[in-house]
């Protein structure tokens, strides 16, 4: 569909006890035409900033730093909301309850509430308000295992839906031409099947499968990193495997509902991050083995 309007992201600290939700505000101009998708999110606050995709690269302009980082894409746009929303399999149906709970409205627009419940306490739950003409995602809210509390939150304050979205509100409102731009080298990121490589999980939370494996060559770095992805259908956790960093260390980090935690293995640093418990995130991480 062809839509412009203003998203809202709120994130609660789990780690700053008593600390209320933290605000982000995005303006989104998202175009489709002829079967081509293209997409502009503008961010609202602080020093700004623009991303631009399209169905072949993802583009992100930072104007206080006076730099772009281009990035080449195969999966096509989809929106903030979309994106996070998972492709139903019955084999979720043993780690996730699902029930529509609610009528509401979102911007204006009656919707449909969906919960999606954690059965154990190795993923969080999840509710989804969809518009009820076009079950377009209006509201995506991330919450503890057991529904009650409220992690991050990204919901549009307001949504037109139109005819046709100009391609001026798809385009950069900055001069990008002396910008310092950093595009990848091409062939960086190798997909990989498990049986090429020495690495693999003794033991997952319970549910949690493995997706992909990729090799990535990051810029200036002597060997690729291993890119492991686990989910469940719904959430996934991240598992990199690298040579150490000399500042690097071990132990748990926290971003609001993204935890991360990082293990020395086989003089390899293993670091498994994702909007999971902390507790997944640090069995995932323990469970890395190198089997050469």
């Amino acid at each position: 569909m062809n839509y412009q309007g203003t998203l809202v992201r709120l994130r609660q600290f789990e780690d700053v006890p008593g600390a209320g939700p933290q605000a982000e505000t995005f303006r989104i101009y998202h175009r489709a035409e002829d079967g081509e998708i293209a997409e502009r999110l503008v961010g609202m606050d602080g020093d700004g900033f623009e991303v631009i995709r399209n169905d072949t690269e993802t583009v992100c302009i930072f104007p206080a730093q006076h730099s772009l980082v281009v990035e080449k894409r195969a999966d096509g746009p989809k929106s903030p909301l979309a994106a996070g929303l998972p492709a139903y399999s019955e084999a979720m149906e043993g780690h996730y309850r699902f029930a529509v709970v609610a009528d509401d409205r979102v911007a204006g627009r009656n919707s449909k509430v969906l919960q999606i419940v954690a059965a154990d306490d190795y993923r969080y739950g999840y509710r989804i308000w969809l518009d009820v003409r076009t079950a377009m995602p209006l509201k995506s809210q991330l919450r503890s295992a057991d529904g009650q509390q409220m992690l991050e939150e990204v919901m549009f304050a307001d949504i037109v839906l139109q005819a046709d979205v100009p391609m001026a509100l798809i385009t950069s409102a900055y001069d990008t031409a002396d910008y310092f731009q950093l595009m990848p080298d091409e062939g960086q990121v190798v997909e990989v099947s498990a049986a090429d490589v020495a690495w693999q999980a003794s033991e997952l939370p319970p549910g949690f499968v493995l997706s992909t494996i990729r090799n990535e060559t990051m810029k200036g770095a002597s060997e690729p990193r291993l890119h492991f992805v686990y989910t469940d259908g719904l959430a996934s956790v991240s598992v990199f495997i690298d040579t150490p960093a000399p500042d690097q260390s071990e132990g748990a980090e926290t971003m609001g509902a993204t935890h991360a935690f990082t293990t020395m293995n086989a003089s390899h640093m293993v670091t498994a991050v994702g909007q999971v418990p902390a507790e997944t995130a640090r069995l995932i991480a323990l469970a890395m083995q190198y089997k050469p």
